[in-house]
């Protein structure tokens, strides 16, 4: 067993023990006298840079309120991702990971997050977008991996309320919430990609997400659970994460926008079907080749 996953065990045991009360850092670090050297202090440091637990002036361990909720609802998060996010942060130039960020904190995070279950799926689906974007810019760790946890905490939510969209004649009243955006990509109207507008996906020089972010929202496309902010027709349509039906009805989306954007012979449109054409090649290599067999679409006008 590698270091990393002796200190992924250590963390693991140090949320069980404080779970039930908390404790002395040396009463805490006597149970961990099988371990080898360094082991607990890379666990109590992962737990502190991520603001897990707080560690009182009398050396009394406790969880912190957002380490608590970790303990008690994971979302699919473990130890082994409280040590991965640690590691990246001993590796981090201390000068970029000392950087501040005024919105959100950890704090506010933990408190968004005791609100999911009262808001609007829009409303929360603009904010895991906005969610993933700040994941990718900001090199605080604890921020980032309450970042993580709020995400994952929305994502228990969406499949929550999945379940509501069943075909017995119940179904979840509809909110009101108006997301942003003018409901074009680069100047082109979306036809039958409400999915992709829904999570933010845009190409072209006006609108258009950068290289990272387009990549970043695909990901989610097609490994997330989606927002279930249409009818259910439409959110069948797109099948399960990870499934073959998900990324073919990606795929089949994003190429007629393409060919609607070559069909215009407008220059102005050449960096949208660019980027289009590039998120097309990614996602056949990232996930189709070697994984799946269907006709993967073209975006040639024959």
């Amino acid at each position: 067993m590698g270091h990393a996953e002796e200190v992924a065990v250590a963390v693991s045991q140090m949320l069980s023990h404080l779970s039930e009360k908390p404790l002395t850092k040396s009463t805490l670090g006597a149970r961990f006298s099988g371990h080898k050297r360094g082991v607990f202090d890379s666990a109590v440091g992962a737990l502190r840079i991520l603001s897990l637990i707080e560690i009182d002036t009398d050396k009394l361990v406790s969880l912190s309120p957002l380490g608590r909720y970790f303990v008690d609802n994971p979302n699919g998060l473990d130890a082994s991702d409280v040590v991965s996010e640690f590691l990246q942060h001993r590796k981090a130039d201390p000068e970029t990971n000392a950087q501040e960020y005024a919105y959100p904190t950890v704090d506010s995070l933990y408190r968004q997050i005791g609100k999911i279950a009262g808001r609007g799926t829009a409303s929360l689906q603009t904010s895991r977008n906005n969610a993933h974007r700040l994941r990718l810019k900001t090199a605080k760790s604890d921020l980032r991996f309450s970042i993580t946890m709020f995400i994952a905490a929305i994502d228990r939510e969406f499949e929550r309320r999945m379940h509501d969209l069943s075909s017995d004649g119940r179904f979840r009243w509809p909110d009101t919430d108006a997301p942003g955006g003018d409901g074009s990509v680069g100047g082109v109207q979306f036809m039958d990609e409400g999915m992709l507008l829904r999570m933010d996906y845009r190409v072209g020089v006006r609108n258009g997400a950068s290289t990272p972010v387009r990549r970043q929202i695909l990901r989610q496309l097609f490994e997330d659970t989606l927002p279930p902010v249409f009818p259910p027709d439409y959110m069948r349509k797109w099948g399960d994460k990870g499934s073959v039906q998900r990324l073919r009805t990606l795929a089949y989306t994003i190429a007629p926008l393409t060919k609607n954007l070559k069909r215009k012979h407008d220059s102005h449109m050449d960096v949208a079907i660019g980027e289009y054409e590039s998120d097309l090649q990614w996602l056949y290599e990232t996930y189709y080749v070697g994984r799946f067999r269907f006709d993967w679409p073209s975006t040639r006008l024959d």
